[in-house]
């Protein structure tokens, strides 16, 4: 027999990595113009629901301050399947 496969996402952090790095996560929607150009800023009328924006940062202490790094990336249906 098999078991679905499945992503569950909840608001609890999860703990620092070797008690350092927190990470966490944004899906945020995607809108597209008439030249199918992502668009800077989301616009609800322009909606793309075959894509999403994934937004990725990792945040550490260094020498008395935080360090972040955030990464950007599309998540996208690119065969419509």
């Amino acid at each position: 027999s098999t078991s679905p496969v499945g992503w569950s996402i909840t608001t609890a952090a999860p703990p620092a990595i070797e008690g350092l790095f927190e990470r966490s996560f944004r899906i945020e929607n995607v809108s597209r113009d008439a030249s199918a150009n992502i668009e800077a800023a989301y616009n609800p009328a322009n909606d793309d629901p075959e894509t999403k924006k994934i937004i990725m940062k990792v945040v550490w202490p260094f020498k008395g301050q935080n360090k972040i790094i955030t990464v950007e990336t599309y998540l996208t249906d690119l065969f419509n399947n």
